[in-house]
């Protein structure tokens, strides 16, 4: 992979690797990139999203030095003038700085190096790989999400890399969150981080659960006994 790829901003949107995401652009500047990655560099692009996501107008001081390569799968233009692409994650990657490019239209691009991760311990690896499916599995036989995609998508999989990054694709975290997955660099780390966050979300579903059904219990037993009041004053009219 080249050292160099047109960057695109993607505020309030996180893209993660083995992730696949449809985005509707309408403005320019995204589809020159688009364009540049399709034409120059095999339709790569470094998805970007900003420290803060909420910044309308970041800076270069606010992006991160972390990114995702994304590979556009396809691109088309729609009716009402935007373009539509389906961009696919495919690794994390460090960032060394980001330039403005003059020469392709000022297009913001950065130098990127490959991440290099030691070698992990195969016990503790384990250990966490087994956590994280079995406190998948709970937390889905306990909530009302589809199961069957992710637990399928997961089955075979020894990658810790891979397994924590769709496990956190699949799971409701918040922007700010998913953003701290994506820019944490050691997979086992953010193992260890899913492990926790995966049973807190457990404890919440179940308390949510356990909450209904006291809501429910409560619901049923008023309504039994305002039946009961109106056939005990139904009575006493004809007495």
């Amino acid at each position: 992979m080249k050292n160099i790829l047109p960057v695109m901003l993607l505020k309030k949107i996180i893209l993660l690797p083995l992730q696949e995401l449809r985005l509707d652009l309408n403005d320019d500047v995204s589809n020159k990139v688009i364009d540049l990655a399709i034409n120059k560099y095999n339709s790569e692009i470094l998805i970007v999203c900003p420290t803060d996501p909420y910044e309308e107008a970041p800076d270069i001081s606010d992006l991160p030095s972390v990114g995702v390569v994304g590979r556009i799968k396809s691109k088309m233009e729609l009716p009402n003038g935007n373009l539509r692409i389906v961009v696919t994650g495919i690794k994390r990657i460090k960032i060394l700085d980001y330039i403005n490019d003059s020469l392709d239209g000022d297009i913001l691009k950065s130098h990127i190096m490959e991440i290099d991760l030691p070698k992990f311990d195969e016990i503790e690896e384990t250990t966490l790989r087994r956590k994280m499916v079995e406190l998948l599995n709970e937390y889905i036989e306990c909530s009302t999400l589809t199961s069957n995609s992710v637990l399928s998508s997961i089955k075979d999989i020894e990658d810790i890399q891979k397994l924590t990054d769709i496990i956190v694709t699949f799971m409701p975290f918040s922007i700010e969150k998913k953003l701290l997955y994506m820019q944490e660099i050691n997979p086992l780390h953010r193992a260890n981080a899913l492990v926790y966050d995966l049973s807190m979300e457990l404890q919440i579903v179940q308390l949510d659960s356990k909450l209904d059904d006291a809501l429910r219990e409560d619901f049923e037993r008023n309504q039994k006994e305002f039946m009961l009041r109106e056939k005990i004053d139904e009575i006493r009219k004809e007495l």
